[in-house]
């Protein structure tokens, strides 16, 4: 059966590699917009970390539901 640990590892990661694309994602977007107002920066940049790290959930969702389900399935089955 799979580890518990490598399931939130995989949580972990995927969240993680979300939060990092969120932060490096509005220094990226600078290349292509202008902030119509200054202050602006700072809430955009805030919801892209909080947009990654939704996707890095999402990730870990749909992987969860789809690949380690069918894996554990495979082991049960096999151990029968």
């Amino acid at each position: 059966m799979l580890k518990k640990g490598t399931i939130r590892n995989f949580l972990i990661s995927s969240i993680f590699f979300g939060f990092v694309v969120g932060i490096i994602f509005p220094y990226y977007s600078v290349l292509f917009t202008n902030y119509k107002d200054p202050s602006l920066e700072l809430p955009f940049a805030i919801s892209c970390c909080v947009a990654g790290i939704s996707i890095g959930i999402m990730s870990y969702a749909i992987a969860n539901f789809t690949i380690i389900k069918s894996v554990k399935r495979l082991i049960l089955k096999r151990r029968l």
